[in-house]
């Protein structure tokens, strides 16, 4: 059985948005060998960003915009720009992006291409480019 874009609207909207289970929380950077599912950061392949004025960015459910279909892709995306702190030196290589609440990985992305902050860099998203989808 299939979800309807209707019920995948709905499940974005409780998850992320209002009130919903993962409403706020800590948007991570980290290195990694492949796409890994892991519920934690660090894990096995999984090294977080640290150190040098890397900090997590926090969210909350005003970060992302409430749930839009387009054909059969429903999502939801970031609605303002989001600005990690000014690295105050060499960062690792970001290659994911993880969604994190409660300590728990909720979602995550692979960055193409990976994302690196040398001192005096800052590492940006623009409004849009972190979007959670269902097909």
């Amino acid at each position: 059985m299939i979800l309807t874009n209707t019920a995948e609207v709905a499940v974005l909207d409780s998850v992320f948005s209002g009130t919903g289970i993962y409403s706020s929380g800590e948007l991570a950077l980290y290195s990694a060998v492949a796409d890994s599912e892991s519920s934690t950061i660090p894990s096995a392949g999984n090294l977080e960003l640290a150190g040098n004025g890397y900090a997590r960015m926090p969210y909350t459910n005003a970060t992302f915009t409430t749930a839009t279909t387009v054909g059969d892709k429903v999502s939801i995306s970031n609605v303002g720009i989001i600005t990690y702190p000014t690295a105050s030196g060499n960062w690792l290589t970001a290659t994911h992006l993880a969604i994190i609440s409660s300590g728990i990985v909720v979602a995550f992305m692979q960055l193409m291409p990976p994302l690196q902050a040398n001192n005096g860099q800052t590492i940006q998203f623009l409004a849009g480019e972190i979007e959670i989808e269902l097909t």
